[in-house]
């Protein structure tokens, strides 16, 4: 499989707040586990790893150039860095990346895409992205989700057409209220939204067209 990783790492910090700051988001926080993995920026350095040992790509504002040189650094981990001088959020960031894979001869790469400020379970990630990459590489884009185990109402939700391992996705809902959060529990058809997906990079680029 050839995949490129791609990290993500906007965030303004508002939800762990007064601890997650501007200044200090909650991906670059130290909580104090082993280094290898004490902050959620380290961790999602780790899960790149564990699908391609490509050298990850990360979009990112210019104001975390700092925080992530340190922390590339204590890893011993080479990346190529792109900085945003405007937060854009995710659709221009992940057209940055395309763009420049592209451009320097990757040969439209697979990109799997992660968040750098979250912290899930991810001892299936490599069988789920083994799963997918065909998917992709006919073109499609793949949602990761997550079964929910309570009605969460601070996630987006992915409504599915099946419970198979790859499925259509009907609709999404970004934070519903408890009550709908429950009735979406109880039908068995939706999924937390885990921010993770994979496309090929000419798949975005189409996408975007289409959007015009």
């Amino acid at each position: 499989m050839k995949i490129k990783p791609v990290i993500l790492c906007g965030g303004s910090g508002t939800r762990l707040w007064p601890i997650s700051r501007s200044d200090l988001p909650k991906q670059f926080i130290d909580f104090k586990e082993n280094k290898k993995s004490n902050t959620l920026f380290k961790q999602a350095i780790y899960r790149a790893s564990q699908v391609s040992e490509d050298t990850p790509l990360i979009v990112a504002s210019k104001d975390f150039r700092f925080l992530i040189s340190g922390q590339l650094e204590d890893l011993a981990v080479n990346a190529r860095v792109f900085l945003e001088p405007v937060a854009r959020n995710t659709a221009p960031s992940l057209a940055m990346a395309a763009l420049s894979l592209l451009q320097e001869g990757e040969n439209d790469p697979v990109m799997a895409v992660f968040p750098s400020d979250q912290s899930i379970d991810d001892s299936e990630l490599q069988r789920v992205v083994e799963c997918a990459y065909p998917e992709c590489e006919k073109g499609s884009i793949v949602l990761v989700g997550i079964a929910p185990q309570y009605p969460e109402i601070g996630y987006g939700y992915i409504k599915i057409a099946s419970t198979d391992a790859i499925t259509s996705v009907e609709s999404f809902c970004e934070k519903p209220d408890e009550k709908t959060a429950q009735a979406y529990l109880s039908s068995g058809l939706y999924l937390w939204n885990s921010g993770i997906f994979l496309l090929k990079a000419s798949t975005w680029l189409n996408a975007l067209k289409s959007c015009r």
